[in-house]
């Protein structure tokens, strides 16, 4: 789940002081113009499909910070993991050039038709062998 804030510092403090989960990453989106921190309980184990909260702080002009203004501070989208983030986003009826590279070294997508009012992500881990770039992106 992605949740937009004003201070990604403060947010991660609060849920560390408040809820004992801890900050496992975080680093800076240039393609969201956003700083992202993945958080998760301190028990649980990351390479074991332990749900994740994303903190979304916007730097700068972008589509984070319009909807930062917008709406405030809250609940911005849920992601889900798919196998190839090209086939689901076919079989979903989705254009290809919304695929992104996207944080933790995966690619995403976010889906125009996000059904219930909810903004949906598509991510994709990459694996070594697979190419790092996203596919609408140009040749270096």
């Amino acid at each position: 789940m992605g949740i937009v804030v004003a201070n990604l510092s403060a947010s991660v403090r609060w849920y560390a002081d408040n809820l004992g989960w801890v900050c496992k990453h975080e680093e800076y989106i240039a393609v969201a113009g956003a700083k992202v921190a993945y958080l998760l309980p301190s028990s649980a184990d990351i390479n074991c499909g332990a749900t994740l909260l994303q903190l979304v702080e916007p730097i700068g002009p972008s589509a984070v910070l319009d909807y930062l203004s917008l709406h405030g501070e809250g609940v911005h989208h849920v992601c889900f993991e798919v196998g190839d983030i090209s086939e689901a986003v076919e079989r979903l009826g989705e254009d290809h050039e919304q695929i992104f590279g996207g944080g933790r070294n995966q690619l995403a997508c976010f889906l125009e038709k996000s059904p219930n009012g909810v903004l949906i992500e598509l991510t994709e881990r990459l694996i070594p062998s697979k190419t790092q770039t996203p596919p609408n992106a140009p040749a270096s």
